[in-house]
This record gives C-alpha cells, sequence and structure tokens, in this order.
C-alpha cells in the first residue's frame, strides 16, 4: 500500500512539473427508465393483445441501449459499472460527465415509436449523479447519486393543463469543503437540452472569454432582496433582473484585442460574445421556476470551471 502511495506521489510530482494537474473530482451516475413497471404491464398500451409483441420489441431495443451505453460511458470519459436494460450505474470523468448524460438520454429508445397505439404516453429517463472528491467515502457517494436520482423521480412540470413528469436529471456536488450543492431540472426546456447550455457556459469561463465574477457578483446583489423561491421570471422582478445580469455580464467579459484585429472588429467580436453569453443565461433564467433552481445552476457553472490545482 504504501509502495503505490509513493508511486502515485511521483507521478502527481511530475505530471505538476508539467502542468497537469490529476482530477480530484469525479462523478457517479444512476439512471433508469421511468414508469418501467408500468411499460413492461402493458399499461400505455391501448391493445393488451399487442403485449407480447411489446415486450419483444422491449426486449431487443433496450439490449440495444446497454450496449450503447457501454459504448458512450468507456475510457477516458469514464468506466460503465452496470448497463442492463434500462438501469445504469457508471463512474465519469468531470469533463465528461454533460456531455455523457445528453449522449445517454439522446439514446434512450422511443417505446412510444415502434408501431404501438401507447395511448399517447411517451418513454423517459431520469439521471442521479453525485460529483465527489476523491477523498469522500464511496459509498456516501453513491447514497446520495441515488438520492439525487429519487429528486429526479420527483420532478413535475406543469404545462398548461398538462402535467410532465419525471424525465429530468438531479446533481449534487460534495466539495472538500463539506459543503453540498443540488440542482434538478428537466432535461429539455423548448426542445433544448439545459445540459448543453451549462456546458457553453462552462467552456466560455475555462477558455477565459468570461470571468465566473458575475456569477458571484450577482448572488451577492440579489441575496438580501430575493429568496429561494422569488419568481425571477414574473413582473415583480423579472426585467430588473435580466437587466443586471446583462451588465454583469458585459463587465466580465474578458476578450483582449487580437495583433491583426483593428477596433471596430474587436468591438464587433467583443458584443457578439456578451449576446452569447446574455442569451445562455437567460435561458437558464426562462427555465427556472425560482431564484434557488437558478443560483443551483449557476453555482454548478462555477464549480465545473473551475482548473484542477
Amino acid at each position: 500500500m504504501e509502495d503505490a502511495k509513493e508511486l502515485r506521489r511521483m507521478i502527481e510530482k511530475e505530471l505538476k512539473e508539467e502542468g497537469i494537474y490529476l482530477n480530484k473530482y469525479y462523478a457517479i451516475i444512476i439512471a433508469d427508465g421511468d414508469n418501467m413497471g408500468k411499460w413492461i404491464g402493458g399499461e400505455f398500451l391501448e391493445n393488451q393483445d399487442d403485449l407480447m409483441q411489446f415486450h419483444q420489441m422491449l426486449t431487443g431495443i433496450l439490449g440495444d441501449y446497454a450496449k450503447d451505453v457501454r459504448e458512450i460511458i468507456c475510457k477516458p470519459k469514464g468506466v460503465t459499472v452496470y448497463s442492463g436494460g434500462d438501469d445504469i450505474f457508471a463512474f465519469a470523468n468531470r469533463h465528461s460527465l454533460f456531455e455523457i448524460l445528453r449522449e445517454i438520454r439522446e439514446k434512450f429508445p422511443h417505446f412510444h415509436d415502434q408501431g404501438f397505439d401507447t395511448c399517447g404516453h411517451k418513454s423517459t429517463l431520469s439521471a442521479g449523479v453525485c460529483i465527489a472528491h476523491y477523498k469522500t467515502p464511496l459509498p456516501e457517494a453513491i447514497k446520495w447519486a441515488r438520492k439525487m436520482e429519487s429528486l429526479a423521480k420527483d420532478v413535475k412540470e406543469e404545462s398548461g393543463s398538462e402535467s410532465k413528469e419525471k424525465d429530468a436529471v438531479a446533481i449534487a456536488v460534495m466539495k472538500r469543503s463539506g459543503n453540498i450543492t443540488t440542482s434538478v431540472h428537466k432535461w429539455q426546456y423548448n426542445g433544448e437540452y439545459t445540459l448543453k447550455i451549462l456546458d457553453q457556459i462552462i467552456t466560455m469561463i475555462r477558455t477565459k472569454e468570461f470571468s465566473f465574477n458575475f456569477i458571484r457578483a450577482l448572488m451577492q446583489e440579489f441575496e438580501d432582496i430575493l429568496d429561494e423561491q422569488s419568481d425571477i421570471n414574473g413582473e415583480e422582478f423579472g426585467e430588473l433582473f435580466k437587466t443586471e445580469c446583462r451588465r454583469l455580464i458585459a463587465r466580465s467579459c474578458k476578450l483582449v484585442k487580437e495583433p491583426e484585429e483593428n477596433d471596430e472588429a474587436f468591438k464587433k467580436r467583443k458584443q457578439g460574445k456578451i449576446q452569447e453569453m446574455t442569451n445562455h443565461v437567460e435561458h437558464l433564467i426562462s427555465v427556472s421556476k425560482n431564484y434557488g433552481v437558478f443560483t443551483s445552476l449557476l453555482d454548478l457553472c462555477m464549480f465545473m470551471s473551475k482548473e484542477e490545482k
């Protein structure tokens, strides 16, 4: 054991000298299909005489999905521990996490699009994720991943007279400090993956186009005005909140003028980047039912954008 620890220290030292840092955080993913008992029991089928054929179809496409998952979650992005039908248990590289999550949701099979009348029901997937420091006891991290999966299963979205349940992802971040933050949201809003928006914000911060100081400043400015349940899309705070977001985003832009770039070209490029970041943040505002959901998403962006040291 001591020899292994010494070898690790030597490897870390040599990597550090090269400016390479081992990732101290990893992610656990636990996911499964929503309402699988009802699908298998044929509760969503209009014609119960189709049940045997429906089961044969389920067996085939879930088997294919299990293979897809093992191809999606593989080194260096992660490791699939178990992928059986609709159930997934896996470890993921922190920086590949959002890409993996999007892919396993996109690949989840459409039971409702296989030639059977499913009375308008659609097959969906929910996932729980725990991002943990490598020194965090593994059972504790797994417990939080399962807890997040349960929270994702509890999500409901009201759309007019229709209630859409589940089909969500919940993420817990267990920081080395002991602080735990969580975020829960539907996979998609208006046909766009929220995780893709988060990834784009993180990339713009990691590439030094923006500082994440605008996130801190926003939270500090509104912490005494809004509580977690405050509606940031409503008439009372909505326009004020968005206006202040735009101002802080513009201030946090870190773009520098290129040697061959004239003033006008630089100004145009900078304005374009500011507008791009503004659009991303306003998307998060629009999908957040309250201030607490919005700040949890921004906190996740801030954590994921930090470099390992």
